[in-house]
């Protein structure tokens, strides 16, 4: 049967090799116009799951339900103010692109929830509060007045013995010190800057308000992070398909406001991150890498033919065809997948590197019998019904990509059907394409072929050695055999990316605030299970933080009511403080005038404090009324109405806001979800009322073991979980089990096609020993160059078991004759390096993932051609017998 096939093409290719070449162009033009239509990228990795995977249909039903939401995160870092600033614009420029960009929050409008702002103190700090306004009763009190300081130093003057005078001022001497360090600050700065408020500095008890930043009367809150230096802004795309032109016009428009926004602001920062963005920017760089390693690939390999061949018209032919398997591979990528994601986007890399070993078989064979004096006609004839080697080649290489279409890994199930299917593509293209070209090309005159004397010298060398190369050769498996356990697999994927991709550096500054891009989903029926998941959800070790609408609902409600209406009370019995804007010299001599009078009167109480346990404030109250003394210049008002202006605007109006507040108050306590705005009830809300709650990891999740831990945690607690952290596990987890299950895989099924072909069992097994080898000194080689496995450049380590073995299978066709005295041996070389060379381009990559993919091929071929070139023919030499009698 092979003998008529090769008589076929060999019929085909010498009398009709114009129209061969014809259809060739045709179709491949044909297959590059469908492939050009027909195939898009996708940036979505989430894609890469099988569609029935229950992680992936999990992930699906909450984007249909809850919006197909994937949020860009943009990060303002800078001065706090001129970050609010700067958001600011940055949020009104994008809302004012509704075509563009949807859901944008960079500010919480809460006005609604200020009625009932107490319940979202802390316990503690409204104990505070209380205790500050009982205490601070009798100097609040006063402050109410016409003229509120001047009363109140009058009232502290009231004359009364030392003991009353102590027993009365004794409550509020803490805050009398804190009033007292503001307006000396004041007076020695003269008003240019105050000390810390006197006012109880308030806290929440819900992390999402503390972050924002909680102020009494406050309406507006903003996402930010490291002390209020970094602000964060969230939005959506308005098409959230993840086509990739769609998501890069996308990105471009956000970059291009952020660029608009920083030069307004120029000091400031302004960063575009989010799993969209990373996963965009990532097959960007994929794409451009592959694109360049694949034109350098064409370029180096064509140069290398034309200097070895010393010619040009037929070396581009073993080009010509290639590009004819690759457009026809193309064509079946459109009809087959549609889309091209992270991993399937290097099909043509691999194809140009491995593809290229049949043309330069075949051309170096013609080139041969040319040489040799055969007719071209007839040296088409040998070359085709030399061709069973390349074919069996090409199908266990084939094979080697088919073994991850039956995994659970979609992505690694794509690229193995269209990869595989495109070497045998390929394959078929140089047995028709090729013969027909070199049949048009040929001059009619005997061809160079290179012999390469220098090759059969140094195998006869080594044969003559064999016994020390078997050596070697075993010293070197022994080595590499060390390494197969220790070679580390770096699960992060931010490791191998380029290490100044800018939406890298936002999400490595964000996951110290647990704000990453990879968190999980837990969704709830209704508010009451929402609060119960939050709360079991907020112990675990390994969560954050959790954000929902349940994330604004006040704590320990039933705890804080009963100090909430105390409180209500207590501001209800007291005005609100009031002070003249300006005061006139007259009334600056009464201030002086009364502080004078408290202060006599303070004085005698000094005494008393110092014996009872107030005496450390004692001491401090007397240091501080030396201060004042020395501060005031009763002959120079100017600077003290300038200090007095800043006291009353800092402090006093600080006292003012918050006395507003509380008689604001409603003791009731607040409805949270009318209150929300829209564009975060949207996030989080579904229109069946359905509740998601995002849950933020506290670890580094992009690194294998904490991203394990978290997603166990959220599977225990609910089975169901998505989200992009746990759709990442699940995809690191798939691909490493599918690249190992599909090694296994094929390595079975190569084996058993080796038995067909030689019908010999000890055969096949010497046709697997380089192979094997070459995969072992590989794995030798990077332990020896400290080079570790990745989620990309795993991929090698199945595919090495089916590229190199053309190498063994070439030399056990040739075991009959000396390998380097007819084309066999060199063609083997020639390809050997042609396939390094085709891989070694992809060095060149931006995405180092890719880049250590490309290393490891060139180990892997370099490896495979050593074992099959030196040790294979060694070994046959030295044990004749290996090889059952045909």
């Amino acid at each position: 049967m092979r003998l008529s096939l090769s008589r076929a093409l060999a019929g085909l290719s010498t009398r009709h090799p114009r129209a061969v070449v014809l259809a060739a162009m045709a179709s491949a033009l044909f297959c590059l116009l469908t492939a050009l239509q027909g195939l898009s990228f996708t940036v979505e990795r989430t894609d890469m799951l099988a569609p029935n995977h229950p992680v992936q249909r999990n992930w699906r039903a909450y984007r249909q339900e809850f919006g197909n939401l994937s949020d860009y995160v943009v990060m303002v870092k800078g001065d706090p103010e001129k970050a609010r600033l700067a958001v600011e614009d940055l949020g009104q420029r994008l809302k004012a692109e509704p075509q563009t960009f949807s859901n944008v929050l960079y500010r919480f409008d809460l006005p609604d929830l200020l009625k009932s702002s107490l319940y979202y103190i802390s316990l503690p700090s409204l104990h505070a509060l209380e205790e500050q306004l009982e205490r601070g009763h009798q100097l609040l009190a006063p402050l109410s007045a016409r003229n509120g300081l001047e009363a109140l130093l009058r009232s502290l003057a009231r004359p009364s013995s030392a003991r009353q005078v102590a027993g009365r001022l004794g409550p509020s001497l803490p805050i009398m010190n804190k009033v007292l360090e503001s307006l000396v600050v004041c007076l020695e700065s003269r008003g240019e800057w105050s000390a810390p408020s006197f006012s109880t500095e308030i806290t929440s008890d819900l992390p999402d308000l503390q972050e924002l930043g909680i102020k009494p009367g406050q309406k507006s809150f903003y996402m930010t992070v490291d002390g209020g230096h970094a602000y964060v802004l969230l939005l959506s795309a308005r098409d959230s398909s993840g086509n990739y032109a769609t998501s890069l016009f996308t990105i471009a428009r956000l970059r291009a406001l952020a660029e608009q926004v920083r030069r307004q602001h120029f000091d400031v920062e302004v960063m575009v991150s989010g799993e969209p963005v990373i996963n965009a920017d990532e097959t960007q760089m994929a794409l451009r890498d592959a694109l360049r390693a694949s034109l350098y690939a064409f370029a180096l390999v064509g140069l290398l033919l034309m200097v070895v061949f010393r010619a040009v018209r037929k070396p581009a032919a073993v080009m010509l065809s290639m590009l004819v398997g690759i457009c026809w591979t193309s064509a079946l990528a459109a009809w087959t997948l549609g889309e091209i994601n992270l991993l399937t986007i290097n099909y043509v890399t691999m194809l140009v590197g491995l593809g290229m070993s049949f043309g330069i078989h075949i051309l170096y064979r013609f080139q041969l019998e040319r040489s040799i004096g055969l007719e071209p006609a007839q040296a088409i004839r040998s070359t085709l019904g030399m061709e069973r080697g390349n074919f069996v080649g090409a199908l266990s290489t084939a094979v080697a990509f088919w073994a991850l279409y039956f995994t659970s890994f979609r992505a690694a199930g794509q690229l193995g059907l269209v990869t595989g299917s495109g070497m045998l593509l390929c394959y078929l293209s140089n047995v028709t394409t090729l013969p027909s070209l070199l049949m048009l090309l040929d001059q009619g005159r005997q061809e160079f072929c290179p012999h390469w004397r220098w090759m059969s010298l140094t195998n006869s060398w080594i044969l003559a050695r064999r016994k020390w190369v078997l050596l070697g050769s075993l010293i070197v498996s022994l080595y590499s055999l060390s390494w197969v356990t220790r070679i580390p697999f770096d699960y992060n994927l931010m490791n191998i990316q380029a290490d100044n991709a800018p939406a890298l550096s936002v999400e490595r500054y964000l996951q110290r605030y647990q704000f990453s891009a990879l968190y999980g989903v837990l969704i709830a029926d209704n508010l009451e299970e929402a609060r119960q998941l939050s709360r079991r959800l907020e112990i675990q070790p390994t969560v954050g933080r959790v954000a929902s609408v349940t994330s604004f609902e006040p704590r320990s409600v039933e705890e804080k009511r009963p100090v909430v209406e105390r409180l209500i009370e207590l501001g209800q019995g007291l005005e609100l403080p009031s002070f003249p804007p300006i005061r006139t010299g007259e009334q600056l001599e009464n201030l002086y005038a009364a502080y004078l009078a408290a202060r006599r009167q303070t004085k005698v109480a000094l005494k008393v404090w110092r014996t009872s346990p107030l005496r450390q404030e004692a001491d401090r109250f007397e240091a501080l009324l030396n201060r004042l003394d020395a501060a005031l210049d009763a002959d120079n008002p100017g600077p003290m109405q300038d200090a007095m202006k800043a006291f009353e605007r800092h402090e006093i109006g600080q006292v003012t806001l918050e006395l507003a507040l509380l008689k604001q108050q409603s003791g009731q306590p607040p409805q949270v979800l009318p209150s929300l705005p829209p564009a975060l009830v949207s996030r989080v809300v579904s229109p069946r009322g359905r509740i998601s709650l995002r849950v933020f990891p506290r670890e580094n999740c992009w690194e294998r073991d904490a991203l394990g831990r978290f997603v166990k945690n959220l599977r225990h607690i609910d089975r169901n979980a998505t989200g992009y952290a746990v759709l990442v596990y699940y995809y690191l987890e798939d691909m490493r089990k599918a690249y190992i299950q599909s090694g296994r895989n094929a390595l079975v099924v190569i084996f058993v096609l080796l038995i067909f072909h030689f019908r010999s069992l000890s055969t096949a097994m010497l046709a697997m020993f380089p192979k094997l080898l070459g995969v072992l000194w590989m794995i030798g080689a990077m332990g020896w160059l400290g080079v570790g496995f990745n989620p990309i450049n795993f991929l090698s380590l199945p595919l090495t078991l089916g590229i190199g073995l053309i190498f063994g299978l070439h030399v056990l066709e040739a075991r009959h004759h000396c390998l380097f005295r007819d084309s066999t041996g060199p063609a083997i070389v020639l390809s050997g390096l042609a396939t390094m060379i085709g891989f070694a381009t992809v060095l060149t990559a931006e995405h180092k993932g890719v880049a250590s993919f490309g290393l490891l091929m060139v180990l892997g071929v370099g490896a495979n051609l050593l074992s099959s070139v030196i040790t294979l023919p060694a070994l046959l030499k030295s044990e004749p017998g290996l090889l059952e009698p045909e």
